[in-house]
């Protein structure tokens, strides 16, 4: 249920989104192109592209937010209560009764258990974002760069190696380890 939700939610959502994901990569690969701010680019990608170029990189955005919002449901949950079996053990042996132990972890270290779940998941989550963005930016800032996703992969990979792809990683734990402990301190 978690990876089928979080993996639903996260994709549609950022497939709503795709549109400011392809005016803000043009605005930073071609600054001296798309530098009359978010309306003004929004109005000459659709003057001179055409409203299908905004959603240029659709599907790697589906894939990686499924799969990123699958895992990151999933591992919240998991590290979650792995962290309060870990902390209600620790506090039943400190404590000269289990049960005020077990009650000190569910009402004291409620928040601190999910701010570590939720940021342990951001940092696997990356790991999974970071190549679909790669697709998706190299789609949107050179469209004729491959015919589809998996021709941008396997040029990507035979040009500049596996590791481009992953590149981008230690940028995506600035932003989706906070965004998850954020995300999930609201839904919890």
């Amino acid at each position: 249920r978690f990876m089928a939700s979080g993996g639903i939610c996260s994709s549609v959502a950022h497939f709503l989104l795709t549109p400011i994901d392809v005016v803000k990569t043009k605005v930073q690969t071609k600054p001296e192109v798309y530098n009359s701010g978010i309306v003004g680019t929004f109005t000459k990608v659709l003057k001179e592209e055409g409203v299908e170029t905004f959603f240029a990189g659709w599907e790697p955005t589906i894939l990686g937010f499924f799969l990123s919002g699958a895992f990151g449901f999933y591992l919240t949950e998991y590290f979650r209560r792995y962290y309060t079996s870990l902390a209600t053990a620790a506090m039943i042996a400190q404590s000269s009764t289990p049960e005020v132990g077990a009650s000190i972890v569910t009402s004291s270290l409620e928040i601190p258990l999910i701010v570590a779940s939720a940021a342990t998941s951001g940092f696997f989550c990356s790991f999974v974002l970071a190549p679909f963005d790669a697709v998706r930016i190299r789609t949107v800032s050179q469209p004729d760069y491959a015919d589809n996703i998996f021709g941008v992969v396997a040029r990507m990979v035979e040009e500049e190696g596996w590791t481009s792809l992953f590149s981008a990683v230690p940028v995506w734990f600035v932003k989706e380890i906070p965004y998850n402990v954020f995300k999930f301190l609201v839904f919890d």
